[in-house]
């Protein structure tokens, strides 16, 4: 779907939009949309207008229907938890290629792209208010727009093609970071973003995490996802002794000395690496779950950490779930 040409007009006289794109500025509260089947629905105080799909339409480009959309068919009293201050945008799982058109949505404070088409957002970079921004599951290989979205406190991008992550190092602000299932290598980038709480970094082309030393301020590091990579010196972790969940999934990983200090963990997800001296993990008291599947682990080694952390359910063979 193509949103360059989106227009339409509730039966109250309000213009949603117009052939150069969407103009909802003090009109409208939230523009989400319907988890089932995804209808997209406008709220405003009168009410909530939904916008319907019409035929589809044939792509010129490329040659394939896609979804138009049409006026509203009904409205609802508005409750008094729907007013918001923040004006919400949510085109998940369109089949949207195009998003010129919201370049003009400047009082969108979170948008949701995900699921789409998407290739090129180079028409997010003037909205300036976005704090929340989802554009996972896409064909995008540049996000060298975020430098111009200072506001940002989180981003989704996972299951796109992006290699250089430089942009984001000026995101003072983020705090949730999903750069999964990616082609990353380079996460210095990483290094300036003092608040992040939430980082996950899975399914990428990384083996040196040294950035990490400077991530998150420690009081607020809570979740760190690194599985799937090429990681063998996870040494920097010592240093983020405030996470509580860490996965470190299929690395190369031998040494797990570093995570000793990490006393804060209830969860670590270290299966199928090459790890055989679990003793560091005896230290970590908090923990609730611990993932060893795929080691070369001794049965012996770990009969005796599971007296060391009688509350911690420990995975080891192939019949748990990972």
């Amino acid at each position: 779907m193509r949103l360059d040409n989106f227009s339409t007009t509730t039966p109250q006289g309000y213009d949603i939009g117009h052939e150069s794109g969407l103009d909802v500025e003090n009109i409208f509260d939230v523009i989400e949309s319907k988890s089932s089947n995804h209808r997209p629905f406008l709220r405003n105080d009168k009410g909530v207008i939904t916008i319907d799909f019409g035929d589809p339409i044939m792509d010129p480009e490329s040659n394939q229907s896609s979804q138009s959309l049409t006026g509203t068919i009904r409205t609802e009293p508005p409750s008094p938890r729907q007013r918001f201050r923040q004006i919400d945008l949510d085109l998940s799982d369109q089949n949207i290629s195009d998003i010129k058109a919201l370049s003009n949505l400047t009082q969108f404070t979170q948008i949701n792209l995900s699921y789409n088409q998407i290739r090129d957002i180079e028409p997010l970079g003037k909205l300036q208010q976005v704090t929340d921004l989802r554009l996972n599951h896409n064909q995008i290989k540049d996000i060298s727009i975020f430098a111009r979205l200072p506001r940002l406190e989180l981003i989704n991008i996972e299951n796109n093609e992006v290699t250089d992550i430089s942009a984001i190092s000026q995101l003072g602000r983020l705090k949730t970071v999903v750069l999964s299932d990616n082609h990353i290598k380079d996460i210095s980038p990483l290094a300036k973003l003092f608040l992040v709480s939430y980082l996950y970094l899975n399914n990428n082309e990384i083996s040196d995490i040294s950035a990490l030393k400077q991530v998150g301020c420690l009081a607020y590091f809570n979740t760190l996802d690194l599985s799937y990579n090429q990681i063998s010196n996870i040494s920097v972790l010592a240093n983020l002794t405030e996470l509580r969940s860490l996965s470190l999934r299929r690395n190369q990983i031998s040494d797990i000395s570093a995570l000793s200090e990490l006393t804060n963990l209830t969860e670590a997800y270290l299966s199928y690496n090459q790890i055989s001296d679990i003793r560091p993990l005896a230290n970590l008291k908090n923990l609730l779950w611990l993932s060893l599947k795929g080691n070369p682990v001794n049965v012996n080694d770990i009969a005796w950490l599971q007296e060391q952390l009688p509350e911690c359910n420990i995975c080891f063979d192939d019949d748990c779930c990972d």
